[in-house]
């Protein structure tokens, strides 16, 4: 199965956009039981209640995040398949933390224990085992 830079670039964006989404949910959720707790941790139902208009935000971000988690799911297979491909560790190592996790490259370098020039390099070796051209 080939993958393209589209593929790669597209399971990276993904990857972030379920982490943003899980964060907001998170937020939300705690202005939510802050502002429950001070009315009484009792939730409301009206529109101009600030916890049950937190609910339902949350509630809607949630759909839109396990969609998007379910087409990262379907994208890492993909990647991770072709990744495994790469015979080199460190290379696959920062193909995945790239791509499958989304990670900037100051946050590969920390996690692979390489300067971001190394880990771009890696990362073009990697590219060029899969067959691009870099």
């Amino acid at each position: 199965m080939n993958i393209t830079l589209d593929d790669l670039r597209a399971c990276e964006a993904k990857a972030r956009e379920a982490d943003r989404l899980r964060e907001q949910i998170v937020r939300l959720l705690a202005k939510a039981y802050g502002t429950g707790a001070r009315m009484g941790g009792i939730p409301g139902v009206g529109i101009n209640d600030p916890v049950g208009v937190a609910a339902v935000m949350v509630d809607e971000l949630r759909v839109n995040w396990q969609k998007t988690i379910d087409e990262y799911l379907t994208l890492v297979m993909r990647v991770e398949k072709a990744i495994l491909k790469v015979v080199h560790p460190d290379q696959r190592s920062v193909l995945r933390l790239r791509y499958i996790d989304g990670l900037a490259w100051k946050e590969v370098g920390e996690q692979v224990h390489y300067s971001i020039t190394q880990c771009k390099r890696l990362h073009g070796q990697g590219l060029k085992n899969l067959g691009f051209i870099c």
